[in-house]
């Protein structure tokens, strides 16, 4: 079942390729925190992957 928010992102073709923007997003994010060797929340996966 798809929230409304990912409907509305899917619309018309939408997407974000721009690898750097997602990651400042996540930047942004309260509370992130390295566990181990990977962080929570995870980072973006184009750029973690």
């Amino acid at each position: 079942m798809e929230s409304d928010l990912e409907t509305y992102i899917g619309l018309e073709g939408r997407v974000c390729p721009i690898p750097t923007r997602w990651n400042e997003l996540w930047e942004l994010l309260p509370g992130r925190h390295r566990v181990g060797s990977g962080w929570v929340p995870p980072l973006p996966l184009i750029l973690g992957a």
